[in-house]
């Protein structure tokens, strides 16, 4: 669970995993090589494989999964196997030449994973917690990273802005604002409302400035 596994080389097949029969969540493999006819990603592995992204693994000509247990709410180049939740599309990795297998933006991979949160570990590869608000819903990204993303919300009747982004209980959260990028407000503090969102409203009108650009900052308790 929870590993990046990249850049391995097998003379068979297999190039990430085989023969492993344990739960494989939330792992990334990519960019391995095995010279055997397919399975450059995983290969002969009997246990649950969910919320994982196989992707970039070559050779390509033959499926990067051979005889693997059936793969569910996965990114998986070239599948044609089925499996509920899978898809196919490019999971946009930030880096991947430079080793940076994190999600982008634009990742369909976001928020894609099984929406019934099963076995998750509670923290991602690197720490973050584990099912954070990606732009859509509360639900586990695919892969090793989880990603989050502050969203804005322009509220009409009365003309407030109200920010919701993802957070966790431990820490505190200061907001402030600028016109120019340049000079910034006094910080407020605002307490973590818990491990998925904390939401604040603008007391203050934006439309009395010509713009205004929000910074939150994440400091622990």
């Amino acid at each position: 669970m929870e590993n990046l596994i990249a850049y391995n080389t097998t003379d068979g097949t297999g190039g990430g995993l085989m023969d492993c029969d344990g739960l494989i969540q939330n792992n990334t493999v990519a960019d391995n090589r095995a010279w055997g006819p397919a399975g450059s990603g995983l290969a002969y592995c009997g246990g649950v494989i969910q919320n994982c992204i196989v992707w970039g693994n070559t050779p390509a000509g033959g499926p990067q999964l051979l005889e693997c247990s059936l793969p569910t709410y996965s990114c998986i180049q070239g599948w044609t196997g089925g499996g509920e939740g899978n898809l196919t599309a490019d999971p946009c990795f930030l880096s991947p030449t430079t080793g940076n297998y994190r999600l982008t933006a634009a990742s369909p991979c976001i928020d894609a994973g099984d929406p019934s949160g099963a076995n998750l570990a509670e923290r991602d590869l690197v720490g973050n917690r584990r099912v954070q608000y990606g732009g859509e819903r509360l639900a586990v990204d695919l892969g090793a990273y989880e990603f989050a993303i502050a969203r804005c919300e322009l509220v009409s009747d009365p003309p407030h802005v109200t920010l919701t982004w993802s957070s966790r209980s431990d820490r505190v959260y200061y907001v402030s604002w600028s016109s120019d990028l340049s000079t910034w407000s006094p910080p407020v503090r605002i307490p973590s409302a818990g491990d998925f969102t904390t939401t604040w409203m603008d007391s203050d009108p934006p439309a009395s400035t010509p713009a205004r650009l929000y910074r939150i900052q994440e400091s622990v308790r």
